[in-house]
């Protein structure tokens, strides 16, 4: 059996094919940026020509398939993520753009520091007017302080998606003693907006900090659609080609 890895860059992408014997042969092809699966199978096809089989016969044969990329780092760098859209609970729209002291500082030196409010702050991933705020609270305990206002979420992923919203993070406090208000946010948009790429912070970042969380949460809405459409073309194209194993990415 084979063991495959695939390391995809802005520039080249790196194969590596391990058999059970411990032998490992390594590839490099160009990175193709306007679809970069293309420049996987690429790189795949050399592998297979080089052991002197067909690309089929590499993928039926491989146990174990792993992906690493760098997609979402550029897509984040160069700002060619999705438009995302955050609700969160009502009085905590401003907590992405106040941020905390920690993010005045952070990356300057012992000579900045002190000049922090000097900085130029980088414009946000989701814009002010992308922000919506609803009813809802819940405690440090995770009980119910404020029952979900189901008719103001409905308003807000309709507001959001009529705006052009293509994903929608959501960040309510407390979420993550009790996850309630925000799977019914989920719900709510697969009703209004199916399709949707929805981020929970209470699956993806269930810790305390609001401004973590809402950032982490809204991040990865962001990249959603050059990170979830690359990998699922990926692995659909892998899979067609005879891949029976595990697809890690």
């Amino acid at each position: 059996m084979n063991y495959v890895g695939i390391d995809t860059g802005g520039t080249f992408t790196d194969i590596v094919v391990a058999n059970d014997q411990g032998q490992l042969r390594t590839y490099k092809t160009d990175s193709t940026p306007g679809d970069l699966a293309v420049g996987v199978v690429e790189g795949l096809k050399l592998a297979a020509e080089d052991l002197g089989v067909s690309l089929r016969d590499l993928m039926s044969a491989t146990a174990y398939f792993a992906h690493g990329t760098t997609a979402a780092t550029n897509a984040l760098i160069e700002r060619k993520g999705a438009r995302t859209g955050l609700i969160t609970t009502k009085g905590f729209g401003d907590t992405m753009f106040i941020q905390r002291m920690m993010g005045s500082t952070a990356g300057l030196t012992e000579d900045e520091i002190p000049h922090y409010s000097c900085r130029a702050l980088p414009a946000p991933i989701v814009p002010h007017h992308l922000v919506k705020e609803v009813p809802e609270r819940i405690d440090y305990k995770g009980g119910v302080v404020v029952k979900l206002n189901e008719g103001a979420a409905r308003r807000a992923v309709r507001e959001l998606v009529d705006a052009g919203a293509e994903a929608i993070a959501v960040c309510f406090l407390w979420s993550f003693r009790n996850p309630s208000h925000e799977q019914a946010i989920k719900r709510i948009v697969n009703e209004e907006a199916p399709g949707m790429f929805v981020s929970l912070s209470s699956e993806l970042a269930p810790v305390i900090r609001e401004y973590e969380r809402s950032a982490t949460t809204c991040i990865n809405a962001y990249l959603s659609k050059v990170v979830a459409s690359y990998i699922s073309n990926l692995e659909r194209q892998i899979r067609e080609f005879g891949l029976k194993g595990p697809f890690r990415s």
